[in-house]
């Protein structure tokens, strides 16, 4: 009795093993003929329809909309007036557009806004939380002997700016609006449509 349920556990194991081996043979045949062509535009097919969101691993983001991006003065740091540090790219974490992320596979975008000019525009960094230091600055400058030098009455000693905006072109002339980026998400939802887009959209140093 023993040797014969040896026997059928053994039959048992090859049919599996034969089936699997079928199985993946088919699946490969079907993607060498193209039927299954999956890519970062699409990777979320493949995925059962069964499956919850907190059983996959999403791609995602930090600081998404960073890849244009850059503060309201060329430099972030200028001293008497003059610039002297640029720390654009200390703000700037990604190279990918937005689009090119979600094209590439990226399901998760970290989404940071800032009101400006009655817009909500994507930002990195907030200005207001270096006008306290700039009000110190023009205080000490005030007492600053440099400020008596010709040409130099009005260029406080040091200024701040440290509000990183995105944009939207690489020459950063058109900024990113929350108006924009969210079309453009549902633009790539909608070419395809078996991708989910987590979004995480919060004000920039606020709640």
């Amino acid at each position: 009795m023993k040797r014969f349920l040896n026997r059928m556990f053994s039959v048992g194991l090859l049919t599996a093993l034969l089936l699997s081996v079928f199985s993946l043979g088919g699946a490969y045949a079907a993607d060498d003929a193209g039927e299954y062509s999956l890519n970062g535009q699409n990777w979320m097919a493949a995925i059962p329809d069964g499956r919850y969101i907190y059983e996959i691993n999403l791609p995602g983001t930090h600081d998404s909309a960073t890849a244009y991006c850059k503060n309201s003065t060329d430099n972030h740091v200028q001293l008497f007036g003059r610039p002297v540090f640029n720390t654009g790219e200390y703000a700037k974490t990604q190279t990918l557009t937005l689009y090119e992320q979600l094209n590439a596979g990226v399901r998760y975008l970290d989404l940071r806004f800032s009101p400006k000019d009655g817009a909500l525009l994507l930002c990195h960094g907030n200005n207001e939380k270096v006008a306290a230091v700039n009000k110190v600055i023009k205080i000490l400058s005030f007492f600053n002997l440099f400020r008596l030098l010709p040409g130099r009455s009005d260029a406080p000693l040091l200024t701040l700016d440290a509000e990183f905006y995105a944009y939207e072109d690489e020459q950063c002339t058109v900024r990113l609006t929350c108006d924009s980026v969210f079309g453009l998400i549902k633009d790539f939802l909608r070419d395809h449509p078996s991708e989910t887009v987590i979004v995480t959209a919060k004000k920039e140093n606020g709640d």
